[in-house]
């Protein structure tokens, strides 16, 4: 009797990690091709030419994060930067839209602190190849205090890197 219950036990595991494995690596594989394969929208650099305080941004993790400007709203104050991949590979990134990355840090008063987001619509893989560029926000805690952004992004060499900006001065 033991044994017949044992044998549909061993079949049905078998069958649920066959199911996870399958599963995993689907999911890797469409991170992957998305970054191979996404269409993103290319922004010039001569739109926003007239917004840069600093032309030259930051390059951190083969992306340069460039600060264009800050924005004071009823959902907070936020700052908005343009980043441009200057790597010699497609990276990937995690958003709700091709410009809403959603794994965001902000490093202010000593801290790093992650933006915290709920997820409504759900996500979607994003990618920008190399010379593309993309603007983001990011919220930011105290406007009164110096601080960094950070943007996780993925690149098949490189992994999970998170992008620095320089040292933003509050508003005056």
């Amino acid at each position: 009797m033991k044994r017949s219950s044992f044998f549909p036990i061993i079949t049905l595991l078998t069958f649920l990690m066959g199911v996870a494995s399958v599963f995993g690596y689907g999911l890797l594989v469409r991170l992957i091709s998305a970054v191979e394969d996404a269409v993103v929208p290319q922004i010039s650099t001569d739109e926003v030419e007239h917004l840069m305080p600093n032309p030259m941004g930051r390059v951190s993790e083969g992306l340069r994060v460039t600060f264009l400007r800050t924005e004071d709203s009823k959902g907070g104050f936020y700052a908005v930067f343009l980043i441009t991949n200057e790597s010699p590979e497609a990276v990937g990134y995690f958003g709700f839209s091709m410009n809403d990355i959603d794994s965001k840090k902000i490093k202010q008063g000593g801290k790093i602190t992650n933006e915290e987001r709920e997820c409504g619509t759900g996500e979607s893989i994003y990618t920008l190849r190399p010379g593309e560029s993309s603007t983001f926000s990011i919220r930011i805690p105290n406007k009164v205090t110096a601080f960094e952004a950070g943007f996780e992004i993925y690149g098949e060499r490189t992994g999970w890197k998170t992008a620095w900006s320089e040292t933003i001065s509050p508003p005056e």
